[in-house]
Order: C-alpha cells, then sequence, then structure tokens
C-alpha cells in the first residue's frame, strides 16, 4: 500500500520542456533482478551499449501516461537534414526494439523501455516547401511498462557506456563489447 507522505510545493518558473539528447540500444531483455533500483531512481543496469542523438529544435518531447494497469511511454523526435547514411539509419530504428536514456533540458535522466522495449510507430520523410520549413525525419517511439520511467543520476558510471563512433568498436552479436576482466574495453588496431 503506498502512502501520502508529503505536498509539493509550486516550484520554480525556470524549467525547460523538450529533449536536449537521445542515447538509443538495442533492446535486450533482462529480468527485472538485473536492475538496482531505489524507489524510481535506476542505480544500475547491465552493460548497455548507446548511441548519441543530438535533438535539436523544439519538437522532441516524451510523455508517459498511466491506464490504470501500466504506463504507456511515447518518445517523439525530429532528426534534421536528409542524407544516405541517415536514411539508413532511419530504416534501421524502424525495424528494431530499442531502450532509450533520455537527458531532457532540465538535465534529468530517464529511461524509457526499460523491461519491455520501444518500437517505433511511424517514420515520415519531410523536405518542406521552403528553407524555413522542417527538412529530415520524424518519428514516434511506442512502449508499455508496468512501472513508471525511472531517473537515472550518473549513467554512464552506472552501466550505459557511449559508443564513440570516432573508435574503433567491434561488438558481438549477443551485444557485449569485447573487455577484459578489469572492465577496459579492447581496442582492436
Amino acid at each position: 500500500m503506498a502512502l501520502l507522505t508529503s505536498g509539493k510545493r509550486y516550484g520554480c518558473k525556470d524549467s525547460n520542456g523538450g529533449i536536449k539528447k537521445i542515447y538509443l540500444a538495442a533492446f535486450v531483455p533482462y529480468s527485472r533482478n538485473l536492475f538496482g533500483f531505489d524507489g524510481v531512481l535506476l542505480t544500475s543496469i547491465p552493460t548497455t551499449f548507446v548511441y548519441a542523438f543530438e535533438m535539436i529544435g523544439d519538437n522532441n518531447s516524451f510523455q508517459q501516461s498511466y491506464d490504470g494497469i501500466g504506463y504507456s511511454q511515447t518518445l517523439n523526435v525530429e532528426f534534421k537534414r536528409q542524407d544516405v547514411d541517415t536514411a539508413i539509419q532511419m530504416q534501421s530504428l524502424n525495424y528494431i526494439e530499442l531502450r532509450a536514456l533520455i537527458l531532457d533540458k532540465n538535465d534529468n535522466y530517464l529511461v524509457f523501455g526499460l523491461d519491455n522495449g520501444l518500437t517505433s510507430d511511424s517514420l515520415e520523410i519531410l523536405t518542406g516547401n521552403s528553407r524555413s520549413e522542417f527538412n529530415g525525419y520524424r518519428m514516434i517511439f511506442t512502449g508499455k511498462e508496468k512501472h513508471t520511467s525511472p531517473f537515472v543520476l550518473d549513467p554512464f558510471n552506472n552501466g550505459f557506456i557511449e559508443v564513440d563512433e570516432e573508435d574503433d568498436f567491434y561488438q558481438f552479436q549477443n551485444l557485449e563489447a569485447f573487455m577484459f576482466q578489469n572492465g577496459e574495453q579492447y581496442y582492436f588496431n
């Protein structure tokens, strides 16, 4: 049974809506007992390699809503400018299950798709009609979770590893990197 232990005062007016950056990873189903939690704070996750996507503009957002059974999660993102490499990447994102680490414009990290993953509900490729109109890719990812999206205070010391695309990075088909016992990654020359 949940207890009501405090109220909430009106917060300051300096919070910002929107997303700064998202980190996407291929969804790997883990047993919930492999995650560490402190309330709604995720304190550890099995090693998860994530790829960073900078979010520019004000049309990037997320929401979650409780329907009495679980939480519906929706992530709306825009990737500006069309090119061949991005088109290939967007097609891939459209067909795989994902887990998303989200950095909002208030510097909070949250995880969407933690237990069940996210899937693409739509991919729009837009050219716009003029220089001032949007040119790029608009995607909507959705998922359904039993628990609310957890916050993460220090994701890159709690199991998330950002893949630096400048370095050679090799990942096995089981989504694990080649790593020594001391936790250092092996870099191939």
